[in-house]
């Protein structure tokens, strides 16, 4: 469910930015619009698909789902910028990767009733990218992250069945039910 992968990724801004890694001149959280040059080094953090696999039957009671959703942490530069070419991005993004890894407040992300978020990180991708826009040459390494939580989605039920009332009583061992009045009891029982 995106809101918990929002959830995820904002929280994951947050500790990038106060880490200070590099002087970004833009921080994105969606992967448009086209950056210019006087924006960089920028840096964005958006997910990148979210896919939910069924915890459990997946025919049997309300929908819960396992899913995974990858958030990417794009950092973008001028490919020509000699600092780049001496590995910067490279460094950057070990950096993002140790800051979020590291941080036990993020690991251990809760929600609103102090459940925890974040059940396990199955995968870290890094990949490299050189777009060209214009004459200009950019390099755009991601490192792309696989946070792995657990969602449910609770039906809207405005009567839910919360009590049950019971009423037994003992039976005379043929399926009879035994009376209450005590005046009767010789009559069932055979004396």
């Amino acid at each position: 469910m995106s809101t918990i992968a929002n959830y995820i990724r904002d929280a994951a801004v947050t500790r990038i930015v106060a880490a200070n890694i590099k002087p970004w001149k833009a921080v994105r959280k969606s992967p448009i619009p086209t950056l210019q040059t006087d924006q960089l080094p920028a840096l964005g953090i958006y997910m990148m698909r979210e896919n939910m696999s069924p915890d459990g039957d997946s025919n049997c009671g309300p929908p819960r789902f396992i899913a995974d959703a990858v958030i990417s942490f794009a950092v973008i530069d001028l490919a020509s910028k000699p600092d780049v070419l001496d590995g910067s991005v490279d460094t950057a993004i070990d950096l993002i990767e140790t800051t979020l890894l590291c941080d036990g407040s993020f690991i251990d992300l809760r929600d609103l009733n102090g459940q925890p978020i974040i059940d396990s990180i199955t995968n870290i991708s890094r990949s490299y990218q050189f777009p060209q826009i214009g004459e200009t040459y950019y390099l755009e390494c991601r490192l792309q992250i696989t946070f792995r939580y657990f969602c449910f989605f609770e039906p809207v039920a405005p009567n839910l069945l919360t009590t049950v009332s019971v009423k037994a009583s003992p039976n005379a061992g043929d399926g009879t039910p035994i009376p209450t009045d005590p005046n009767n009891l010789d009559i069932i029982l055979g004396s």
